[in-house]
């Protein structure tokens, strides 16, 4: 959703598949992993994407030294409220404390991996909590919005731009334009062109765009190789990306 709102994700890096499981059970090793999911679920929040977060909002938030969780509370006031989010993130905090900071207790026999475990989901909780409060905030719908996220990595990546001349560079012509309908099909065959998919626009000014395939099927046609035009079928390749 963040990457969407602002360009950037809010947290830094992809979380671990392999996370820092507690490798015996006892307190110290549960400790050491929280430390683990400390540095991910609290440092690894980009306070620059909260930055753009609250500009975008038209909050005045100087987020300067601030840790990331302050931050977020400065952002989103209302998460103070909620069940699970602040509990859930000072509760990691004191074990990761407990292992970074000083000399602690005597390592006690623990059900460190189940309790763990447990603590996960206790970070599900709180992740759905700030998701639903960034929903809430910007109007949005975070189901939708991630369609329209996965459906644009389908998008065509145009890498060059064609010259002035192409007829292509007519499209910049669309912009603005609002379309009254549209007709899509099977173009009209002729002896010397490729069978092709057509599509014309039709715009509410009275403006028209007709948009057919072209290829170099007739370069490579001969006597020789008994190729035809219309051997040859050329289509379009269609990714909608619905509104977020």
């Amino acid at each position: 959703m963040t990457i969407e709102l602002v360009g950037i994700p809010l947290y830094k890096h992809e979380i671990d598949e392999t996370l820092h499981y507690p490798s015996a059970e006892n307190t110290h090793r549960y400790q050491d992993s929280h430390k683990v999911l400390y540095g991910y679920l609290v440092d690894g929040i980009d306070k620059d994407c909260i930055s753009l977060l609250a500009s975008k909002l038209g909050r005045n938030i100087n987020i300067g030294e601030k840790n990331t969780i302050k931050a977020i509370k400065k952002l989103f006031p209302d998460i103070k409220a909620l069940p699970n989010f602040i509990p859930t993130i000072d509760f990691i905090s004191e074990q990761r404390r407990l292992a970074a900071h000083g000399v602690r207790p005597v390592a006690k026999s623990f059900k460190a991996f189940s309790e763990f475990t447990n603590d996960l989901y206790l970070c599900l909780k709180a992740m759905k909590e700030l998701l639903a409060v960034i929903e809430k905030e910007f109007k949005i719908i975070g189901e939708k919005m991630y369609k329209h996220h996965e459906a644009k990595k389908w998008l065509p990546e145009i890498v060059a731009q064609p010259e002035a001349n192409f007829s292509i560079v007519q499209a910049s012509k669309m912009k603005g334009k609002t379309v009254d309908k549209v007709e899509f099909g099977f173009r009209k065959e002729t002896e010397y062109s490729h069978k092709s998919e057509a599509l014309i626009i039709y715009f509410t000014d009275g403006s028209i765009m007709g948009l057919d395939t072209g290829s170099n099927v007739g370069n490579i046609v001969t006597e020789e190789n008994n190729l035809h035009p219309n051997d040859f079928h050329v289509d379009f390749t269609i990714n909608w990306v619905p509104s977020p």
